[in-house]
């Protein structure tokens, strides 16, 4: 029997009981929406966390951490050994140490740490001021917002203030003629400075300074480097890393961070797939419900169908293509009803945060590959329900079915 037919035949059943047909195919579309609505909810949450920590261009820098100086000393003869390594585009670099400044005019000194770095590696750590500028010559320097506090002095009053700066400069960071004091072990290094910015707060007062400014304090050694690759390949970050650590050094990588956000949002989804598989579960039980009571009311109808020719092998493609019909079905609103409601919560949120000037967001995301996932196992389940009426339908004798009342 031709498949057209048979899928003519199972629509017009379906048809001539609409209300039970409904019902069935609404049960299905809220578990498959259910599935939907949760699960994009994980991925938009997933994607959301992501954003926050790292954007694109990460995926193209191996973190070197701070390292131990007393044991390997990260100086330009490490540098240029890293720069050598195939695949490596540029090395930036960065110190810290702690200090004590006291601002022109106050008779108070504070403790505090100064972070000194190339202005790419501010640039790859995120790092920008929220009012002023970054440091550029030698004798300008920015600080945390942490700092103004701690002073107690406004942010936009501390712009352009004198500040006096004792570095403390452990010997292993500085070049070999630095006078240093031998029961410390560190060098005190004195200088007048500038403040043209503010940063964020960096959990600690922060003094920001260029490295050309440590340079002058005789400073040789770094604590900590940001390695920039050509490729965000990673298998090509892995032979580099391999690289950098057979020098002696160890790296961290942004790409770890991310798989182990995407191992704790894959468990956050599934719980929430599980969900969602409860709802699709009571429709699958109802879609069996459905094809049997279905089965039951047309025993005669199936008997005189054997009777006028339809093969076993018929009458099953029948039962199957009515339980595939009410899945895909179901499967088709629920996809869209699921993902629709995602998306009109997303435009809510936008508006909302657009009415607050503030960066929008999305918080339910459904990729196509899901959507055509969730597709497809609504699909499977449907001809699991299928099945057994199927092969009921199958075994069911003419005869019998014929004097069926």
């Amino acid at each position: 029997m031709r498949p057209e037919f048979i899928l003519k035949y199972a629509i017009l059943n379906f048809w001539s009981h609409r209300m039970r047909a409904v019902l069935t195919v609404t049960a299905v579309s809220i578990g498959v929406a259910a599935i939907i609505f949760l699960v994009s909810l994980g991925f938009g949450l997933e994607r959301l966390v992501t954003q926050q920590v790292v954007n694109f261009e990460a995926f193209s820098i191996i973190d070197v951490p701070s390292a131990n100086l007393k044991t390997i000393s990260i100086g330009d003869e490490i540098i240029n050994r890293i720069k050598s390594i195939a695949h490596v585009i540029e090395v930036e670099s960065a110190v810290n140490f702690a200090g004590r400044s006291k601002i022109e005019g106050t008779d108070n000194s504070t403790e505090v740490v100064v972070n000194s770095a190339s202005e790419r590696y501010f640039d790859y750590s995120g790092l920008t001021t929220t009012l002023g500028e970054m440091p550029q010559e030698d004798n300008e320097i920015a600080v945390s917002s942490d700092y103004a506090k701690l002073v107690n002095i406004g942010e936009n009053s501390l712009l352009d203030k004198k500040i006096s700066l004792e570095s403390i400069v452990p010997e292993e960071y500085l070049a070999k003629n630095i006078v240093i004091d031998p029961d410390q072990k560190t060098a005190v290094r004195p200088g007048e400075y500038k403040i043209v910015g503010i940063v964020s707060s960096q959990n600690t007062p922060t003094i920001i300074m260029s490295l050309q400014a440590t340079r002058k304090l005789g400073v040789v050694n770094y604590t900590s480097l940001k390695v920039r690759t050509d490729s965000t390949n990673s298998n090509t970050i892995a032979i580099v890393r391999k690289s950098i650590e057979n020098i002696g050094l160890s790296t961290e990588y942004v790409g770890d961070t991310i798989n182990q956000i995407a191992q704790v949002f894959s468990i956050f989804r599934l719980i929430l797939g599980l969900f969602g598989m409860i709802a699709l579960a009571v429709a699958a039980i109802g879609t069996f419900n459905t094809l049997t009571v279905s089965l039951l009311e047309r025993l005669r109808e199936i008997g005189l169908l054997k009777a006028l020719g339809m093969t076993s092998p018929d009458i099953y493609k029948l039962f199957i293509t009515e339980a595939l019909f009410i899945s895909s079905v179901g499967a088709a609103i629920g996809i869209l009803a699921g993902s629709g409601i995602g998306q009109m919560i997303n435009t809510a949120l936008s508006i909302m945060a657009e009415r607050a000037h503030a960066d929008s967001v999305e918080i339910f995301v459904t990729p196509i590959v899901f959507g055509i996932g969730t597709a497809g196992f609504s699909f499977l389940v449907g001809f699991l329900t299928g099945w057994y009426p199927a092969r009921r339908a199958v075994r069911t004798n003419a005869l019998d079915a014929l004097r069926y009342e």
